[in-house]
């Protein structure tokens, strides 16, 4: 019994220890992106997911509720000469009005917004917006090749394409032609995109 009560108090003191530890390293990394962008707030987000691909490198997805807002914020860090930050995905959803809202950022740049009126429950506590009843006003092309909802040769297109595509506004766009190009300088250019 001595032992039970020994090796429980153990695991608790060290999930707490490894627990801090995390908590003061994110609050580090949050101190560092918000020199380069003020916007990014240092407290109240919940570690979505926390992940590394080398051991140089250190992945975060984060997620914070402020009313009916939801934030996702997504960055990376590589600790590779003085360290260098990466701010992947900064995504809000929002209600207004009997509308869903999503709004996503890279930097500065709005890589997509839209809006829609019907949400659509998945599973318990998941909803999505249906493709048919999104309205956007701008980003369309981007939000339907990180979706995966294009042709292959229209995602080539989009690929090709992206600087100027990203950029059109509205919700009424043309279908993407279709033009030549091999699997590998598809991948090589759909690399880039993904902020």
């Amino acid at each position: 019994m001595k032992n039970t009560h020994f090796i429980i108090t153990v695991i608790i003191l060290s999930f707490s220890f490894f627990w801090g530890c995390s908590e003061s390293k994110l609050k580090k990394h949050l101190k560092e992106i918000q020199k380069q962008n003020n916007k990014v707030m240092l407290d109240g987000w919940e570690v979505v997911q926390q992940y590394s691909f080398t051991p140089s490198d250190e992945n975060y997805v984060l997620k914070q509720m402020i009313g009916d807002t939801t934030i996702y914020f997504s960055f990376s860090y590589l600790n590779e000469g003085e360290g260098k930050y990466t701010i992947n995905n900064f995504e809000k959803s929002y209600y207004k009005n009997n509308y869903y809202y999503e709004i996503v950022l890279q930097n500065s740049d709005t890589i997509y917004f839209f809006k829609c009126d019907s949400l659509l429950k998945n599973k318990p506590g998941f909803y999505y917006c249906d493709i048919t009843k999104l309205d956007f006003y701008i980003g369309k092309y981007y939000y339907l090749f990180m979706s995966n909802r294009m042709k292959r040769s229209e995602q080539k297109y989009f690929v090709k394409n992206s600087d100027s595509l990203i950029k059109i506004k509205g919700n009424n766009t043309p279908e993407l032609p279709k033009i030549n190009m091999s699997d590998n300088d598809f991948f090589k250019l759909s690399e880039k995109l993904h902020y």
